[in-house]
């Protein structure tokens, strides 16, 4: 699951993800599991504004 596809889940009844290995692999450095936390989050927003979900 890539945050790119969260509207699309969200769209057809999806209330969660799971991240996984997009987040976190043991050789991601600390700056990049950060940026790829922060694009999730980010994500993760704009998909629940873009289906009229609440952010929580």
């Amino acid at each position: 699951m890539a945050p790119t596809d969260f509207a699309g889940w969200l769209a057809a009844g999806a209330t969660g993800f799971g991240l996984g290995s997009e987040l976190y692999r043991p050789e991601y450095p600390l700056t990049e599991i950060a940026d790829r936390a922060r694009r999730a989050v980010e994500a993760w927003t704009t998909a629940c504004n873009d289906t009229g979900r609440t952010v929580g």
